[in-house]
């Protein structure tokens, strides 16, 4: 695993925050009447909040989630029966992660970044969670679906804090679960 920052990919995916910046820049545009709404505004605010610290955690996200899964015979993202130990691939993952950050800050290096997987939204809290992420998570439970590489996260998160990596258990931030479930309907293809 590479210590020198986070990777930066071309092609940002749309993710929560474009889509606040077009709806930003319709609503801003006065009166809500069908006749107004221009699609030239929408797609300006989509593109002024659309770039890697926002949008590119999307197509960020799916990368980091094919490098974990690479050499992994997955046929169906979506089958909750894989024979995989999530758990211990996540606390592999954190157990490296948790050396090579320790390697980095003995020369004064950077630390990669995960997409979707930050900092804690409520400071001081032990563990942390995205409302819009476990909105949809409830969401999914409800009708029986499941995703491989959400799992994944959630426990990536979880093993994080187990091995000391991080003080807080991160927030898995909606454009986690965006990733998550775009790579699965692109997962066969």
């Amino acid at each position: 695993m590479k210590t020198s920052g986070a990777r930066r990919y071309a092609n940002p995916v749309p993710a929560s925050q474009s889509a606040q910046g077009a709806k930003g820049a319709v609503a801003a545009d006065g009166p809500q009447a069908p006749s107004r709404v221009q699609i030239s505004k929408a797609m300006m605010g989509f593109l002024t909040h659309c770039g890697y610290s926002h949008g590119g955690n999307g197509f960020e996200g799916m990368a980091f989630l094919i490098e974990q899964f690479r050499n992994i015979d997955l046929t169906d993202p979506t089958e909750p029966e894989q024979g995989l130990d999530l758990d211990a691939m996540a606390m592999d993952f954190a157990r490296q992660y948790k050396a090579d950050k320790a390697a980095a800050k003995e020369v004064g290096g950077e630390v990669r970044a995960f997409p979707g997987v930050q900092h804690p939204v409520f400071k001081d809290k032990p563990v942390n969670h995205d409302p819009r992420q476990r909105f949809i998570a409830r969401f999914m439970e409800e009708r029986g679906a499941y995703n491989i590489f959400h799992d994944y996260c959630c426990k990536l998160v979880q093993a994080l804090y187990k091995v000391g990596a991080s003080r807080y258990v991160f927030c898995l931030h909606v454009d986690a679960i965006i990733a998550a479930l775009l790579l699965a309907l692109l997962w066969k293809d």
